[in-house]
């Protein structure tokens, strides 16, 4: 079975996550578990393990977009 492609044909994103991050994502807000989707999706799955943490900036005009709101809403 090979890795699944995380862009689909129609550029949709799609996460993957471990049980241990969706079980560290219990009590978060839904704004909160977006903005992990987002960080997440931005990221080189393909890229080497680094051990200094990258960081990840989101827009608000990347999280209206990606979760259809409005731009006032994202801020």
């Amino acid at each position: 079975m090979g890795e699944a492609d995380p862009i689909g044909p129609d550029g949709t994103r799609y996460v993957t996550m471990s049980n241990a991050l969706i079980r560290a994502g219990h009590g978060l807000s839904l704004s909160e578990k977006r903005i992990v989707a987002l960080a997440i999706a931005k990221m080189d799955s393909k890229g080497r393990l680094r051990t200094a943490p990258d960081i990840s900036r989101i827009y608000a005009h990347e999280y209206a977009e990606a979760f259809e709101v409005a731009l006032v809403c994202a801020l």
